[in-house]
């Protein structure tokens, strides 16, 4: 379990650093009110795919679907996009709560404080992990969630770009939507 969460800890973090690094740099470029609270990594990938042609989803006509069914919308919540980013830091600082409760727990196999300690903090870890997973659901599965799923826009940030809003490199936001479903069925299995 330590390995696993390790793991985890390490995909979730790296996706959160990568979609900060791409906000930060937007936020300094973008100082329009209105669009200012955006984060980008969690919009992007519509706002190049709408620019883009067909080949910039796996499944064009289920791309049209879900879009049909964004229409009804308003303009904030879409602005909130995927909110994919909520789901890489909470699961990232879920997953390292969860290795400190472990060695906490390995500690107390020789002091009984420690022991203690670590078994009052597992409900409280529990409901977290319990959350993390809720969440991770409802964002991952919800049409813009799975919208991004099928668009092939690259997802990893690239610092010389900005006329590509600063996306590159051979990760796509279809490619992350799988590292987040294995993830989270990762996630159900370490909590059943």
């Amino acid at each position: 379990m330590w390995a696993a969460m390790t793991v985890a800890c390490g995909m979730y973090m790296s996706r959160y650093i990568n979609a900060n690094d791409m906000n930060s740099k937007v936020a300094d470029m973008n100082k329009d009110e209105k669009y200012g609270n955006i984060v980008w990594y969690d919009v992007a990938w519509f706002t190049m795919s709408a620019m883009s042609s067909d080949e910039a989803w796996t499944d064009a006509d289920q791309a049209e679907k879900y879009i049909l069914e964004l229409q009804d919308q308003d303009e904030e919540t879409l602005m909130k996009g995927t909110r994919w980013t909520v789901l890489y830091s909470l699961n990232a600082f879920s997953c390292i709560f969860i290795c400190i409760n472990t060695a906490i727990l390995g500690i107390g196999a020789y002091q009984l404080k420690a022991r203690i300690l670590g078994m009052a903090c597992c409900p409280f870890i529990g409901c977290l992990q319990i959350s993390c997973i809720i969440t991770t659901a409802v964002f991952r599965f919800n049409t813009m969630g799975k919208l991004a799923s099928l668009s092939l826009t690259p997802s990893e940030y690239t610092e010389n770009s900005p006329m590509t809003g600063y996306l590159g490199g051979s990760r796509t936001f279809n490619l992350d939507s799988q590292w987040i479903l294995f993830l989270w069925l990762m996630q159900l299995m370490m909590c059943v």
